[in-house]
C-alpha cells in the first residue's frame, strides 16, 4: 500500500504527523492547507483558515511583513522568531523556517512555513526576565538600606564614644571631691574640729557609707571606660591567690555580718602561688561576694571552693570560647550562694554591661550592673574564663572562675 502513495499523499501524512505547525501557502502568501498541529494550537479549522492571507493570524503584521519580504528576497529563511494569534486572542510565540518552492523555471508557485511553537520557553524568559528585575531591584533596595544602616552605625559609634568620653570625664570630676569628702569625713569623726556625740557619729557613718558606695561606682565607670577604650591594663606579680581571697573576704566581712551570712571555705592548698595582679584579682573576688551577698537571704550559707583541675577535667559550659586557654593546670575558684537563683535566659547575659536579672515584676535592680563584666575582662586578662550556672529561681547561684596555675 505504501509503494502506491503519491508524493503529495505522503507529504499530507508527513505533515499532519508533525509536531511543529506547517502552512503550505501559494506564491502570494495565501494559506492552501495546514497540518493537524497548527489547528490545534491556533483554534481554528483548516476551512477556516484557507485563501487567507498568513499575516491575518498574527499579531504584528509589521514585523510579519518584514520576515515575507526577507522570505522573497532570500527564498529561504531559518530561526526567524515571531508570533500568531489563536482564535481566542492568546499569542503564540514560534520560531519560524520557510521554504520557497519553485519550478524548473524559477517560477514561484508555493512557500512552505514551518513554526515551532516556543511559548512555553518565552514564559520561562518572561519569568526569569521578571524575576531577575525584582531581585535587582530588591538589590538595590538592599544597597539603600546597608547605606541607611552604616550611616546610623556610623552615628551610633559616634554617640557611643561621646558617651564613654562623657561617662569617663564625669567619673574623673566626680572622684576627686568624693575622696576629698571621705577625708573630711574621717577629720570629723576622729574630733579633728570638736567633739562628737554620738548621733552625730551615727550620721557621719551613714554619709561615709553612702560616699564609699558612690566611690565605688565611680570607680567601676572608670574600669568600664578604660576596658571600651582598650587601656584597661593589669601589673602581674607572683602572689598567692589563697591570701588574696582571705584578705578580700575580711575587707567586706561587715557586710556579711549584717546578714549573717555563714561562709564556708574550702581550700584544696595551703599556698597558691599564681603570676596575677593582686589588687585587680582582690577586685574581683570582692565583685564576686558582693554579688552573692546582694542576692543571699538573711542566715544562709555562701560556699567559697578553691581547687586545682588539669585543663582537660574542666567542664565548661557550652556557650564558653575555650580558644587561646592554655593547656596546663588551673586553679578554680567557685562561689555559690542560696539566693533567688538566675533564670535560664538570663545565664550568658549577667557578664554583659549594665544588664540586671529580674526574677519578677517586683524586683528591683542592685547597682548599676557593670561589677561582673569588669570581672569578667580581669580573669580575661589573667589568661582565665568565668561563667554563671543556677538551677533557678530559688535555687541559689554559682559562680566560677578560672586561671593558669604559674
Amino acid at each position: 500500500m505504501i509503494n502506491n502513495l503519491s508524493e503529495g499523499d505522503a507529504f499530507k501524512i508527513l505533515q499532519r504527523l508533525m509536531n511543529e505547525m506547517v502552512f503550505i501557502l501559494d506564491a502570494d502568501f495565501n494559506i492552501n492547507s495546514v497540518n493537524l498541529s497548527a489547528e490545534k494550537t491556533l483554534g481554528y479549522n483548516e476551512n477556516e483558515m484557507q485563501g487567507k492571507k498568513i499575516n491575518s493570524f498574527v499579531p504584528d503584521t509589521k514585523m510579519f511583513d518584514k520576515f515575507l519580504d526577507k522570505l522573497k528576497q532570500k527564498n529561504t529563511i531559518s530561526n526567524f522568531e515571531s508570533a500568531f494569534l489563536t482564535k481566542t486572542g492568546n499569542e503564540v510565540f514560534v520560531v519560524l523556517n520557510a521554504e520557497r518552492i519553485t519550478d524548473a523555471a524559477g517560477k514561484v508557485y508555493a512557500n512552505i512555513i514551518i513554526a515551532n511553537n516556543i511559548s512555553y520557553n518565552k514564559a520561562f524568559e518572561m519569568a526569569l526576565r521578571n524575576g531577575y528585575e525584582e531581585l535587582s531591584a530588591f538589590n538595590d533596595m538592599l544597597i539603600d538600606s546597608k547605606k541607611e544602616l552604616e550611616k546610623s552605625n556610623a552615628k551610633l559609634i559616634e554617640l557611643d564614644r561621646l558617651k564613654d568620653n562623657f561617662i569617663s570625664m564625669i567619673s574623673h570630676e566626680l572622684k576627686t571631691p568624693v575622696t576629698a569628702m571621705q577625708g573630711f569625713l574621717s577629720l570629723l569623726a576622729g574630733g579633728a574640729a570638736g567633739p562628737v556625740n554620738d548621733e552625730q557619729k551615727n550620721f557621719i557613718g551613714i554619709v561615709r557609707n553612702n560616699s564609699d558606695r558612690l566611690l565605688r561606682l565611680i570607680n567601676e565607670l572608670l574600669d568600664m571606660s578604660k576596658i571600651e577604650s582598650g587601656t584597661f591594663s593589669v601589673d602581674y606579680s607572683v602572689e598567692d591567690l589563697r591570701g588574696i581571697i582571705d584578705t578580700s573576704i575580711n575587707d567586706i566581712y561587715a557586710i556579711i555580718q549584717k546578714k549573717n551570712i555563714k561562709l564556708i571555705k574550702n581550700y584544696e592548698l595551703e599556698k597558691m602561688p599564681a603570676h596575677i595582679d593582686s589588687y585587680r584579682m582582690s577586685q574581683a573576688v570582692i565583685n564576686l561576694l558582693n554579688n552573692a551577698i546582694k542576692f543571699s537571704i538573711y542566715n544562709s550559707n555562701i560556699t567559697i571552693n578553691v581547687t586545682v583541675e588539669d585543663f582537660d577535667r574542666i567542664q565548661f559550659p557550652a556557650y564558653i570560647d575555650k580558644n587561646g586557654l592554655k593547656r596546663c593546670k588551673y586553679y578554680r575558684f567557685s562561689i555559690k550562694d542560696e539566693g533567688r537563683g538566675i533564670p535560664a535566659e538570663s545565664i550568658e547575659k549577667v557578664f554583659d554591661k549594665f544588664f540586671q536579672v529580674n526574677i519578677s515584676e517586683t524586683s528591683k535592680p542592685q547597682g548599676i550592673g557593670l561589677g561582673l563584666p569588669i570581672t569578667r575582662e580581669i580573669i580575661l586578662k589573667h589568661g582565665g574564663r568565668i561563667w554563671a550556672a543556677s538551677e533557678g529561681e530559688g535555687k541559689g547561684a554559682e559562680f566560677t572562675f578560672i586561671i593558669p596555675v604559674e
